[in-house]
């Protein structure tokens, strides 16, 4: 049985060696690319977050923007038309799961006053769109805030890629 990122829970920087070497060369490429083909990368964001675990704050910031990129995906491209009743649970939904981003994103220490007025005006204004964008804004404010430790995680990678070579 291959063994996977998830079965490491002690001695994160180890594991991610291991990890790593059971990357083929062109996922390795593809998640030290840059910080965003890391993201959305299944095998890069799990090995980004095993990376992260010495790093709290940086790891909650991967953590909302992997739940601003979950309740993204699960929403309808279009707003739902026609029964009102199906329209307000959908609205009721987006509206809880952009109060829990916001609640989470009151904990980390990254979060700007300025993504936090957009949270606040989102759910005082309670559109769809409002609510898409203001998830949107911190899904991008979380993956930029994720930059200079994912340069950091690329040198580990090719460092250690190196020394398996």
């Amino acid at each position: 049985m291959q063994s996977s990122c998830t079965d490491c829970t002690d001695e994160a920087v180890d594991c991610l060696g291991r990890c790593i070497n059971i990357l083929s060369q062109a996922e390795l490429d593809e998640i030290t690319e840059n910080v965003h083909r890391a993201l959305i990368h299944p095998k890069g964001n799990e090995l980004f977050a095993n990376y992260l675990s010495q790093f709290p704050d940086s790891l909650e910031c991967l953590n909302i923007y992997n739940i601003c990129s979950e309740y993204l995906a699960q929403e309808p491209n279009q707003p739902i038309r026609g029964n009102v009743l199906e329209e307000s649970q959908s609205l009721e939904s987006l509206i809880t799961k952009v109060k829990t981003v916001r609640e989470t994103a009151l904990t980390v220490t990254a979060t700007d006053l300025q993504l936090m007025k957009q949270f606040n005006e989102a759910l005082k204004i309670q559109t769809r769109e409002a609510l898409l964008d203001v998830l949107q804004n911190a899904k991008e404010y979380y993956q930029n805030c994720l930059r200079k430790m994912h340069e950091r995680f690329r040198d580990y990678i090719l460092q250690n890629r190196n020394q398996r070579a």
